[in-house]
């Protein structure tokens, strides 16, 4: 980020402390800060060409928010907590969830793990398989109260011959899974 770019953002925003502010709060949910990932005034300084000072404020009003956030990936951790979740057993006090979307691959291969047909590590192996989509989850009112428009971007779609080869390649490549684990 140039000067020049936090320059016409700040005309656009009323101070360099909240533009920061800003900049961490959409780091952290949409996910280029990962949980329990220790977060350096310097270093975000240095990433957004401020001084230490605005970032120091910006976590301060970050910590008055109070807002939780849990990042997953596509692991053991994610597995579990998706798990637990379609049972009715959400364990987590976090206000936010991000990570992988729990579809309906996700809902079939938990019926085949229920049956115990699959052990967890084998089908946590095959939910690994294809492209990951991102879901961000607001499980509190406080998480909630905090939406505000950012802007808009237009969404790519995939063409229908790319989401036939993605479909096919994924198909192929979960086939082959299946026919190791037999």
């Amino acid at each position: 980020m140039t000067e020049g770019d936090i320059t016409k953002e700040l005309s656009e925003r009323s101070s360099l402390q909240g533009l920061v502010y800003q900049k961490l709060r959409e780091g952290i949910l949409s996910g280029k800060y990962h949980e329990k990932e220790e977060l350096r005034e310097a270093a975000i300084g240095e990433e957004l060409g401020v001084s230490r000072t605005p970032v120091r404020e910006a976590f301060r009003q970050l910590e008055l928010e109070g807002l939780t956030v849990r990042c997953f990936q596509r692991d053991t951790d994610w597995f579990s907590y998706i798990f637990r979740n379609r049972r009715g057993q959400d364990s987590l006090d976090e206000d936010v969830i991000l990570g992988p979307i729990a579809n309906d691959t996700i809902f079939d291969t938990m019926g085949v793990l229920s049956s115990g047909f699959l052990a967890p590590e084998e089908a946590l192996a095959l939910l690994r398989i294809g492209p990951a989509y991102t879901q961000l989850a607001l499980k509190t009112e406080q998480a909630a109260a905090h939406l505000r428009w950012l802007g808009a971007e237009p969404i790519v779609r995939l063409d229908s011959a790319s989401r036939s080869r993605e479909q096919e390649e994924y198909l192929k490549a979960l086939g082959e899974a299946m026919a190791e684990l037999l």
